[in-house]
């Protein structure tokens, strides 16, 4: 082992030397700048413990025998704060009593003063090697329980989704069999039955009034037919975001406008406004957030069919079959909309943990 394959261990950690022979320090503190990220040092025990107030150092070298306070006193106050600190103790021949005192004590190297080079290297390689692989260790760790909080709050809001398309399932179920009790007219009789003012109704009332009469006569000659086209385009669109692979960021930008421009024709009439502005902000936060919606596709797509299929039933349902209660699948729809809203504002800007073991 040489200094240039041991700069390849040691050249991202940091080291304390602690010895109080002036010459030898600065000397072999040359040879430590060139292969640790940082050095620094101290003249004794007692700076030593001062400077480890203040800093943390992957490795500490330290001589035994210094005034004010020794090398084996440092390295049991080093031991009781920090356990598991390495710590490689510098010794002369006629220090060796303290050697078993210094092992109990968890020491991980001696070296013998005068140095000897390879036997240097060799050692710090030894411990160095250990401090990279309990660093590693424990960052891999970290990582690992990272990733495991983020799957466990993955899981958590797919049991609350599940809860929300089961709550949706029994939702349409209802929504259907009240639907069903319909007895089945044509559209004049639906209408003349929903109706709640004459046929006269002035047609400036349109945009202010609740009349029912008044929005099948008007939408069905105007805006009705737009409203199919658009649904037929988002779903389209939606089709094709089944097919992961063909998810463009101008698919999603078109899905956008379209339920914009669904939104600006509900929001002529006041009896549809409160779906308009759910669906207009469902539009602003696609067309703002447009990579979030390709990364989450596999979440949202679920949610946007089941929006799309209840849009189409509520615009049947209620200009074809005539039901008595115009709002009957907003709820439904809405929450569709906040939970793929939530969905898309939640991951903007999150990076996935990607874990690599070698």
């Amino acid at each position: 082992m040489d200094a240039k394959e041991l700069k390849e261990i040691t050249s991202q950690l940091s080291l304390l030397y602690v010895e109080d022979d002036h010459d030898l320090r600065a000397e072999t503190l040359k040879l430590f700048s060139h292969l640790f990220k940082t050095t620094q040092s101290a003249v004794n025990g007692k700076l030593a413990l001062e400077i480890l107030e203040q800093n943390t150092y992957d490795l500490i070298i330290t001589d035994i025998n210094m005034p004010i306070m020794d090398g084996v006193t440092l390295s049991k106050k080093i031991k009781e704060r920090f356990p598991t600190q390495s710590i490689i103790i510098t010794s002369a021949h006629d220090q060796s009593s303290y050697l078993l005192e210094l092992i109990d004590l968890g020491i991980d190297k001696f070296i013998l003063k005068p140095f000897d080079m390879q036997k240097l290297l060799r050692t710090l390689t030894d411990v160095c090697t250990h401090i990279q692989n309990e660093k590693l260790i424990k960052k891999y760790k970290l990582e690992i329980e990272t990733s495991n909080r983020k799957l466990t709050q993955k899981n958590v809001e797919l049991e609350s989704l599940v809860k929300i398309l089961d709550n949706k399932i029994i939702q349409l179920n209802t929504n259907n069999k009240l639907i069903n009790k319909i007895a089945q007219k044509s559209p004049k009789d639906a209408i003349n039955t929903i109706s709640t003012k004459p046929p006269q109704a002035k047609r400036t009332l349109i945009k202010d009034s609740n009349d029912m009469y008044i929005y099948n006569e008007y939408m069905v000659n105007n805006d009705l037919l737009e409203l199919s086209t658009l649904e037929k385009d988002i779903a389209a669109i939606s089709a094709l975001f089944n097919l992961q692979e063909s998810i463009t960021e101008e698919a999603v930008l078109h899905l956008a406008r379209n339920l914009s421009l669904y939104s600006k024709i509900l929001n002529n009439y006041a009896l549809f406004k409160k779906l308009s502005i759910e669906i207009s902000t469902l539009a602003d936060v696609i067309q703002k957030n447009p990579k979030s919606f390709i990364q989450n596709c596999c979440n949202i797509y679920i949610l946007l069919e089941s929006f799309i299929y209840v849009l189409k039933r509520w615009r049947l349902s209620l200009f074809v079959k005539g039901v008595r209660d115009p709002n009957i699948y907003d709820i439904s729809m809405i929450n569709d909309i906040k939970t793929i809203i939530i969905i898309l504002q939640d991951n903007e800007g999150e990076n996935s943990v990607e874990l690599e073991f070698f």
